[in-house]
């Protein structure tokens, strides 16, 4: 019983300074996104991300789709998240969980594809929605009818394509 006792002692003491040290990886690392997140978005905000949106009807065409927030805020939650991800990784790795931490490291490469995804489709969605209202309004200005239907059609063909690209991005054979 002696003999167990100390065997679970050292593998305690082992273990304890590696959770403890896994665990100010995951604290930091949240505090780091958090702080990051905010800088990324005021950043984004000042050099004019949202206005841009705006201009050339992208913000619209984000909140058809069902984005209700800025884009710079959009933009700032995925960094967030991809710093999270990468500290989640780390404490694995101080933990010395050899499985976890490949599939922790599989979900962070796939997370990055996501990510530059991600910003394919945001830059697809900004331009539908440039190239679309530049459509329409060349449309009646040429005194076409039916100018607003062929607005939306370049707007899906555009987002189409970039749905594409971006699945290309993921490896989704298409």
């Amino acid at each position: 019983m002696a003999n167990a006792l100390e065997a679970l002692w050292t593998a305690f003491s082992g273990f304890a300074p590696r959770l403890v040290g896994a665990g100010l990886v995951l604290v930091l690392s949240f505090l780091v996104a958090r702080i990051l997140q905010r800088l990324g978005t005021r950043f984004l905000q000042r050099i004019g991300l949202d206005d841009l949106f705006e201009s050339t009807g992208a913000a619209a065409s984000l909140q058809r789709v069902g984005f209700g927030r800025s884009p710079s805020f959009v933009i700032g939650y995925v960094l967030f998240w991809g710093i999270v991800l990468a500290g989640v990784a780390a404490a694995l790795s101080i933990l010395g969980l050899a499985s976890l931490q490949r599939n922790m490291d599989l979900i962070v490469a796939l997370a990055g594809k996501a990510v530059v995804a991600i910003l394919i489709l945001a830059g697809g969605l900004a331009a539908a929605g440039w190239l679309s209202n530049l459509a329409a309004t060349q449309a009646e200005s040429a005194g076409l009818r039916g100018g607003d239907l062929f607005g939306r059609a370049v707007f899906a063909f555009v987002l189409t394509l970039a749905v594409l690209v971006a699945a290309a991005q993921l490896g989704i054979q298409i």
